[in-house]
């Protein structure tokens, strides 16, 4: 049987057409395997990854990110990529069972005794005053009044700010937190309309009306923005070392103190980084990282689409993440503490994953790169 390596290796080779006669013999009844079988005795949760990198590789091969690109279909290459996700994905799963072997079970029946559903639309809003409100345990419609404007959570359960006194002074009622906890997520329409999505284990501070000649906010943690643009009122965003301001933008903010760097992902408009050591411009599909010193580094080969795939729904490991990144997040969204046993493991992972399974699937799919771990009560023990 032919290891995993051996078949990336000879399925690159195919794609650049310079594999042998004997391998692409292979590969092509490999192919042609895959159109004749009517079953794979495949889990539910691999079926799904397999659907997700099928879906993505489509994207990839039909160019369906560009509207104006005029382009010719290679519909066999398209084929021959499918069925190789198959492959791959048949190959991972063989290779892991025959590794684990007598250990398998005893893992998961660990992990679905601890089992931990995903996180969901929690939330914290401190008032002005300091008084604090439990946003998922509150019911739909007026959730507080504050000195000329209703604070209200929607039918969808989103926050929203409405001014229901144009003459108050509405400055004066000051700052209000909103802050999710590990295991949250929220979305808030600032009191300009412009929308906020809070990533888990993040918060935005932020004044009930914007007043005088710029409109500030601040967060920690994660937070995607889609600014509604104000040439007379500047929107920025404070964070750490760093202030980003917007030019008519949507953008992506991660700054978790535990990652090492900020990073801002600019999906349209414009946006310019502060830093004590520089000022810099980001245009679409560019990346700015920032160090703790404020050093910016502009990257434009980052697949700016992961940086939000936590508001569409996914954990996006596209560009090959490594297990700690992976397992930070992980962290957050399920509320689990991850430890290492011995050194952490050198490892990468390539894919999505919904958001929306519970830890348990999350992990059988991760264990397919050969990622062993274990649960003992909220804590996820990552083995040697």
């Amino acid at each position: 049987m032919l290891k995993i390596d051996e078949i990336r290796l000879m399925l690159y080779k195919y794609r650049m057409g310079i594999c042998d006669d004997a391998e692409k013999e292979t590969i092509e009844s490999w192919y042609q395997n895959v159109l004749d079988k009517t079953e794979w005795n495949i889990d539910e949760a691999t079926a799904e990854l397999i659907k997700i990198n099928i879906k993505n590789k489509l994207d990839r091969e039909l160019n369906l990110g560009s509207k104006t690109k005029i382009f010719k279909i290679n519909w066999y290459k398209v084929a021959i990529s499918i069925a190789a996700l198959f492959i791959i994905m048949f190959g991972i799963r063989q290779a892991v069972m025959h590794q684990a072997g007598k250990n398998e079970k005893a893992i998961a029946a660990s992990v679905a005794e601890h089992d931990i559903a995903p996180g969901g639309n929690k939330a914290i809003l401190t008032l002005a005053d300091g008084s604090k409100v439990m946003l998922d345990s509150v019911r739909k419609g007026l959730v507080v009044n504050q000195i000329g404007c209703n604070i209200v959570k929607t039918d969808s359960g989103l926050l929203t700010y409405q001014r229901n006194n144009k003459d108050g002074n509405l400055a004066s009622v000051g700052y209000n937190i909103l802050s999710t906890p590990r295991g949250g997520q929220y979305k808030l329409i600032l009191p300009d309309g412009s929308k906020v999505w809070l990533n888990a284990a993040s918060s935005i501070r932020y004044p009930v009306a914007f007043a005088g000649k710029e409109r500030v906010v601040e967060i920690t943690g994660e937070a995607y923005f889609e600014v509604i643009h104000n040439d007379k009122l500047p929107f920025r965003v404070k964070t750490g070392n760093s202030i980003v301001e917007d030019v008519g933008t949507h953008f992506n903010i991660n700054a978790y103190s535990d990652e090492p760097n900020m990073k801002v992902s600019l999906l349209e408009g414009k946006v310019r980084i502060n830093t004590n050591k520089a000022s810099t411009i980001l245009v679409p599909g560019q990346q700015g990282q920032i160090n703790n010193i404020g050093i910016v580094k502009v990257t434009t080969d980052t697949d700016i689409e992961s940086s939000v795939a936590w508001k569409n729904g996914y954990f996006d490991f596209e560009d090959g993440e490594n297990l700690q990144g992976i397992m930070r997040q992980i962290s957050r969204w399920y509320d689990v503490n991850v430890e290492y046993e011995g050194n952490v493991p050198d490892m990468h992972f390539g894919g999505k994953i919904t958001r929306d399974c519970n830890l348990s699937e999350v992990l059988k799919i991760l264990s397919y790169s050969n990622i062993r771990y274990r649960m003992e009560d909220k804590n996820l023990i990552i083995m040697k």
